[in-house]
């Protein structure tokens, strides 16, 4: 008697697989690392310290299995410097065109860095009429 198989007989069913080994290695990564890791970043730190390629949707389950949750988060901040100091006031509250020429000149500062790590700084003039 032969039996016939469709695509879906052919998985394994009910497969069991032993996690522990990588669960430990998870928790060891996500630990040594100060809680700062993410499943995104443990894949990649698996796949480089340990040369062990998992799915990155594995690596969220075993670390909601352990209750391992990403604490310690904090966003670098993008701003420049200047932006803390002093604003100065704006005198031409988006009014740019002019009647008359030279009555709005505009200037702006722009730095520039040369062949021998000197500052060079460039201030253009524009005129609005």
């Amino acid at each position: 008697m032969v039996k016939k198989l469709n695509k879906n007989g052919l998985r394994q069913k009910n497969k069991v697989t032993d996690d522990s080994e990588l669960e430990e290695k998870t928790q060891q990564i996500f630990h040594e690392l100060y809680e700062t890791y993410s499943y995104r970043r443990i894949t990649a730190e698996l796949y480089k310290t340990h040369h062990q390629k998992i799915d990155p949707k594995k690596a969220l389950r075993i670390m909601n299995k352990l209750g391992l949750k990403l604490t310690k988060f904090w966003r670098k901040s993008r701003r420049y410097s200047s932006y803390k100091e002093t604003i100065a006031p704006n005198p031409l509250n988006r009014r740019f065109s002019a009647k008359y020429p030279l009555q709005k000149l505009i200037a702006d500062v722009t730095a520039f860095k040369t062949a021998d790590e000197q500052k060079m700084y460039l201030r253009p003039i524009m005129e609005n009429h």
